[in-house]
C-alpha cells in the first residue's frame, strides 16, 4: 500500500516540479544578474512569470487527476453492468417446475464485487447451485467471472459429481491463467425428486442449507 502510494504521489507531482525549480533558482539567477547589470530589474518579473507557470501546470495536474478518476469510476460501472448481466435475476427461475421454489439475490459491499452465483440443470432430475468468489475487481474480476461461469456449465453436462466437476473446472481454468487468478466455488447437486442434495467445496466458505 505505502508503495503504491508513493508511485501516485512521484506521478502528481513530476507536473509542478519543473516550474517549482523554477520559481526558487530564477530569482536567484536574476538576481545575480541585476549585479552585473545596472538599471534592468528581472526579479518581479521573473516571480510573476514563475508563479503563472506554477498555476498552470497545477491545474493540469488536476485535471489528469480528474480524468484518470473519471475513467476508473467508467471502469467500475462497466464491470458493474458485465457482473449484474450474468448473473440470474429472473423469478420465478424455472415457472415449468413446481416441485421447489429458487430465489437468490447479490449485493456488493462495493461497486464491484468477485461474488457471483448461478444455478442450472444438468439433466431433467439434477439441479446445480454455485456460490463462487474470482479475485480481482473491475473489469478483470467480471471477466473471469465469465469464464468460470462458461467453463463450469461445460463441464458439468451430463456429470452429477461435484467433486469431479470442480477438480476439472480448477484444471481448465488454469490452464490460460497468467495472471495467477483464482477462484473460490461451493457447488451443490439436488436430486429434485428426493431432495438428496451432494456438494463440493473448493476453498469457499460453508454453505449453509436446510
Amino acid at each position: 500500500r505505502d508503495i503504491t502510494m508513493a508511485k501516485k504521489y512521484k506521478k502528481t507531482n513530476k507536473y509542478i516540479m519543473i516550474p517549482l525549480v523554477l520559481y526558487f533558482t530564477l530569482p536567484v539567477i536574476a538576481a545575480i544578474i541585476q549585479l552585473f547589470v545596472q538599471g534592468l530589474s528581472l526579479a518581479n518579473v521573473v516571480m510573476g512569470g514563475v508563479a503563472i507557470l506554477l498555476y498552470v501546470f497545477v491545474i493540469y495536474d488536476a485535471n489528469l487527476q480528474l480524468k484518470e478518476k473519471e475513467k476508473t469510476e467508467a471502469d467500475l460501472r462497466l464491470a458493474k453492468e458485465i457482473q449484474q448481466n450474468e448473473i440470474p435475476n429472473v423469478f420465478p427461475a424455472f415457472p415449468g417446475r413446481t416441485e421447489f421454489d429458487l430465489y437468490a439475490k447479490m449485493t456488493a459491499a462495493k461497486d464491484v464485487g468477485g461474488d457471483f452465483y448461478d444455478y442450472f440443470f444438468i439433466d431433467d432430475n439434477h439441479l446445480a447451485i454455485v456460490i463462487a468468489d474470482v479475485s480481482g475487481k473491475s473489469i478483470s474480476g467480471s471477466l473471469n467471472m465469465i469464464k468460470a461461469k462458461v467453463l463450469l456449465r461445460n463441464i458439468a453436462l451430463n456429470n452429477i459429481d461435484p467433486a469431479n466437476i470442480l477438480y476439472s473446472l480448477n484444471n481448465s481454468f488454469i490452464d490460460n491463467n497468467k495472471v495467477d487468478m483464482f477462484v473460490t466455488m461451493w457447488l451443490g447437486i439436488i436430486e429434485v425428486d428426493t431432495g438428496k442434495i451432494t456438494f463440493a467445496n473448493a476453498g469457499h466458505v460453508d454453505a449453509i442449507y436446510l
